[in-house]
């Protein structure tokens, strides 16, 4: 809008100064028929300064509403990134935490596999007990359940 006044404007001080410089010898005059009467399009002082004032009242509050928006944008984006701060604090907390409960199941469960292990290293070394045991009375075993008539005779 304030385009069209600036031009209208500047079209208006080419026709004044067109104008000024015309006079009754200039050429391409011509004789009009009722010259006091005037076309419709043309614009009066009064409606100029209407226009103009239409068009400072409109720029004046696009001008306001800019502001507003800036503002409001402005806020929405720092709420936002308040929102993604806390967001990402909690996550992180959420994670050290998990973090720390697959620590405590790792520790946990390396400890059961240690005594496990040991567990199954004491039947080991029982079982190789009991089989030396079991070679080391093999011999007399042997000798008690020989048929006796290798004995009697």
């Amino acid at each position: 809008a304030l385009e069209y006044d600036i031009r209208d404007k500047e079209e208006c001080l080419r026709l004044d100064e067109h104008c000024y410089k015309l006079n009754n010898g200039s050429a391409g005059l011509q004789q009009v028929a009722q010259p006091s009467l005037y076309d419709g399009h043309t614009t009066t002082v009064e409606k100029h300064e209407s226009f103009s004032q239409e068009n400072l009242e409109k720029s004046e509050i696009a001008r306001v509403m800019s502001c507003l928006q800036r503002e409001l944008n402005d806020f929405s984006i720092n709420k936002s990134n308040d929102e993604l701060q806390k967001q990402s604090e909690l996550v992180g907390a959420m994670f050290r935490l998990r973090l720390k409960e697959l620590t405590d199941a790792k520790t946990g469960l390396e400890g059961q596999l240690e005594k496990t292990n040991q567990e199954i290293s004491s039947v080991e070394d029982s079982l190789h007990q009991l089989r030396e045991a079991l070679r080391s009375k093999d011999g007399p075993m042997k000798v008690a359940f020989s048929p006796r008539s290798t004995t009697s005779a």
